[in-house]
């Protein structure tokens, strides 16, 4: 249930040691950096590739706004780990999602893909993940208010609450992510109906952020004041 293009390489410089000196330590070209460059793009041919962006989003509504960020790291578009998390004024973390590319690939296996079908396939998910389609001013964004029943919200927070509720125990901070065998320990008795139902009525007039982590794994979450953190409003599947 759960779960920048500038392409820069910094060419080796060196000059003659005295004969007694140390020898210099070894420079290493720059990492190729992948992002957006008027308009086209262009892929390192080789080496580790980072991408990173950033969007500002007032998820609370005290006018300063979280930052909510993408990265992508790895050797090759179908090993790349994608982290998204948002953050404070102060920083901290509030929200950390982590999967992996090869997840796009769940329904479209990579198989016999080329390279570059494969980095287009993946590029285009990730630089889809801060378009303004995902954020909503209030309730569930646009692609997801329609068709989706009150029931369907509430099933969402009231696991969510559930789990927080483990996590609070746990003693785990909102960047490490539930491991997977909690999931078996997290029972929706633990929180009243009425609790569940107080907070959906809060976070159907808040903002929410939608993002797709790969397979059927989609999520939408809102920050609720009273609870002093992120709830999922929406999990599927």
């Amino acid at each position: 249930m759960m779960r920048c293009i500038l392409l820069s390489v910094a060419l080796l410089s060196g000059c003659d040691a005295a004969p007694d000196s140390p020898a210099p330590e070894d420079t290493q070209p720059a990492t190729p950096v992948v992002d957006e460059d008027a308009g086209s793009r262009v892929w390192p041919a080789s080496g580790p590739i980072k991408y990173k962006r950033d969007r500002g989003f007032d998820f609370d509504g005290d006018g300063t706004g979280e930052q909510v960020s993408v990265t992508a790291r790895g050797t090759s578009f179908d090993s790349l780990t994608i982290v998204l998390a948002i953050t404070n004024m102060s920083r901290d973390t509030l929200w950390r999602e982590e999967w992996h590319s090869l997840q796009y690939f769940n329904y479209d296996p990579r198989e016999g893909k080329a390279d570059s079908t494969v980095a287009r396939i993946v590029m285009a998910h990730i630089d889809t993940l801060l378009t303004d389609d995902k954020f909503s001013q209030a309730g569930l964004p646009p692609q997801l208010s329609h068709g989706v029943p009150r029931q369907t919200m509430l099933d969402a927070v009231h696991y969510h609450l559930a789990e927080l509720g483990w996590r609070k125990k746990a003693g785990l901070a909102p960047a490490p992510p539930t491991p997977s065998d909690a999931h078996s320990a997290i029972s929706v008795d633990s929180i009243p109906m009425e609790r569940a139902n107080a907070v959906v009525d809060e976070l159907m007039k808040r903002p929410s952020f939608t993002y797709h982590a790969g397979g059927e794994v989609t999520y939408a979450i809102a920050w609720s004041a009273s609870q002093k953190a992120f709830v999922r409003v929406f999990s599927c599947c």
